[in-house]
């Protein structure tokens, strides 16, 4: 719902700049396919998983075949949720002619909406995180929020943002027991496999708001994102055996595969 209108609220924007505006592209992508209908099928695809998870990380885990999820692990679940969502609203301004500003802005709300969850229901505590760090990102981000909202140094702050998500989210997917250890988490196999997916997924919204605040045009940055995606599929399915040792089924993966290499080819080729 907070996606729906968003993305409604960037079909109504009036207000243009042009220095920061990538445009949609004008050719027809892969076999006629419009990039930009493409790229918005696949951010709406993206945000649809991220509502359901955020919100349901139990019956989540059970859906994608992980049974008796912890209560550490359904947290890292809804934490992927999030993100995918907060990356889905960006993603939808942007396509829809938002300028950045705007777009980075909105794309804070469930971050913060994350993170306050996390506080009133001491959430850190039960993970045996400290709870400074909700306090950090709840500053950042409100912060991010705040800049994007006044248009305030923009040239500064959304490299900075997407430097600081992409920092995370490599540490995350490349050494996740590290990164749940600078988090001060105490993870087991599972937690940790899904920290690698929760680091993915900051990746690859981190990427989006580079490519695009490099002026990339809209769904040609939608479709590296995408490609960084389908790293995440090699990574978990091929070489860190995630769906063996989650105790999942595969074949999620091999859909959301098709649909992340379809994406990529649309909005690239």
């Amino acid at each position: 719902m907070l996606a729906l209108l968003v993305a409604t609220t960037a079909l109504t924007t009036g207000k243009h700049t042009a220095s920061m505006q990538p445009v949609l592209k004008l050719r027809g992508g892969l076999a006629g396919i419009d990039a930009g209908t493409a790229a918005s099928v696949g951010m709406g695809l993206i945000a649809a998983n991220g509502v359901f998870t955020g919100l349901a990380p139990g019956p989540a885990s059970e859906a994608y075949g992980v049974k008796d999820a912890s209560y550490t692990l359904q947290q890292m679940v809804k934490s992927v949720g999030y993100t995918q969502v907060a990356t889905a609203i960006f993603a939808f301004m942007i396509l829809n002619g938002a300028p950045l500003p705007a777009a980075l802005a909105w794309s804070q709300i469930p971050w913060l909406l994350l993170i306050l969850d996390n506080l009133f229901n001491d959430v850190p505590t039960k993970m045996g995180m400290p709870v400074a760090g909700q306090y950090l990102l709840l500053a950042i981000n409100s912060a991010t929020a705040y800049c994007g909202f006044t248009d305030t140094n923009m040239a500064i702050v959304a490299p900075a943002i997407a430097g600081w998500q992409a920092l995370n989210g490599l540490i995350f997917a490349l050494m996740p027991g590290k990164g749940a250890e600078a988090w001060g988490m105490a993870a087991d196999e599972k937690v940790t496999l899904m920290m690698k997916n929760f680091g993915y997924t900051l990746t690859m919204g981190a990427a989006l708001l580079y490519f695009v605040h490099e002026g990339v045009a809209a769904s040609t940055a939608v479709g590296y994102a995408f490609l960084i995606m389908m790293a995440s599929l090699v990574d978990m399915t091929f070489i860190a055996g995630f769906f063996e040792k989650m105790g999942a089924e595969k074949t999620p993966a091999y859909i959301w595969g098709a649909i992340q290499a379809g994406v990529a080819a649309t909005t690239l080729l």
